[in-house]
């Protein structure tokens, strides 16, 4: 089962630091080539061998704040650390991060 929740504030799983060095990221690099890694990612969430997880605790529960907490300084910084992120929360980081790079484009 892969987790995923419309969170009101996608900021809220990044750090300030996070959140700061992601808009900075996407102000060099531009928001397409933040969308292109997000994407990636996203397919390698859903094409990968998922094990059932016997804790359903965390079923219909918003990640915790401040889940993400680095310096996302580069694409390649950005895409480590959502790889880092435990694998019950990790779709939620992305939809979070494609969220926040869509707010910003408008």
């Amino acid at each position: 089962m892969l987790h995923t929740v419309a969170l009101p504030e996608p900021s809220e799983v990044l750090t300030s630091r996070a959140l700061a060095t992601f808009r900075r990221l996407r102000d060099v690099v531009g928001p397409e080539a933040i969308e292109d890694s997000l994407e990636d990612e996203e397919e390698k969430v859903y094409d990968a061998d998922h094990p059932p997880d016997t804790d359903d605790s965390f079923v219909g529960a918003a990640p915790p704040v401040d889940l993400l907490d680095a310096d996302l300084d580069s694409v390649d910084a950005l895409v480590e650390a959502v790889r880092r992120v435990p694998g019950r929360w990790r779709l939620d980081v992305l939809m979070a991060l494609t969220d926040l790079n869509d707010e910003d484009d408008e």
